[in-house]
């Protein structure tokens, strides 16, 4: 696990660091129950990165980062997370300002071999993993938030526009 963490941060993500990190989180929930918490403390999964092309919230807010990089690529191409550091993509729409978005690969049910179907984890391994099902209030509120501050700062700023524009018109009669 520390191995996947170092290579990120020399290296950044790579296809392998990814297969790498999906194959631990699939050993990590199938034997869950011969591990401790300290298991927890280690970061080896790759936050989820949004793209402007393909995803509409980014227009009205960039991703959360932990960090005050002005490449949000770069961030996130040399940051490990471990599991509790991140919320479940299907919530993304709820805290995608205010937490880092859990790898594709993580959700609540799990492919089982044996009879070719998806079924949920156990609810013992959620707890153990605290793989949250629903952002926290908190998140969502601060999500919600960092929204206003944002759709403010950008009706206030055209307003500026529309005045300046106003007063440089009326000087010019």
């Amino acid at each position: 696990m520390e191995l996947i963490q170092l290579n990120v941060k020399q290296e950044g993500w790579t296809n392998e660091q990814r297969k790498r990190s999906k194959y631990l989180y699939e050993h990590l929930l199938s034997n869950w129950t011969r591990y401790d918490n300290s298991i927890l403390d280690y970061k080896f999964l790759e936050p989820y990165q949004m793209h402007l092309e393909s995803d509409e919230l980014l227009q009205l807010h960039e991703q959360y980062t932990n960090s005050t990089d002005t490449n949000l690529n770069d961030h996130f191409r040399f940051t490990c997370i471990k599991l509790s550091d991140g919320e479940l993509l299907k919530d993304a729409k709820l805290c995608w300002t205010s937490s880092y978005i859990l790898p594709e690969f993580i959700r609540l049910e799990h492919y089982n071999d044996i009879n070719e179907q998806h079924e949920p984890i156990e609810e013992n391994a959620l707890e153990f993993f605290k793989l949250n099902k629903k952002p926290s209030y908190a998140l969502v509120q601060k999500n919600l938030s960092n929204l206003a501050k944002k759709l403010s700062l950008k009706y206030h700023k055209l307003m500026f526009v529309k005045f300046s524009c106003f007063v440089l018109f009326f000087f010019l009669i």
